[in-house]
């Protein structure tokens, strides 16, 4: 199987490919459980932003939280800010 890099999606992105969110939902779940950081992040700003499944802001707080734990600064400053 050929390994999926989530660089590859945002390169996508800015080529105008068209992008399936669920499917990348799907994708950075799997790899955020394997404690990638920035799946982690990018989860919780999907999550946030309703792309690609419904608005859902206590698993955006969650993906936050955690991505914090893993060294990502703005995710604090996300994270925080959701709580004004």
């Amino acid at each position: 199987m050929r390994a999926i890099t989530l660089p590859s999606f945002t390169r996508k992105a800015r080529l105008g490919v068209p992008l399936d969110y669920a499917k990348a939902i799907e994708w950075y779940e799997r790899v955020a459980n394997q404690d990638y950081s920035i799946a982690q992040f990018n989860l919780a700003v999907m999550y946030s932003l309703g792309q690609g499944t419904k608005l859902d802001l206590v698993k955006t707080h969650i993906w936050y939280a955690i991505a914090v734990d893993r060294g990502i600064d703005s995710a604090a400053e996300n994270r925080d800010r959701m709580a004004i």
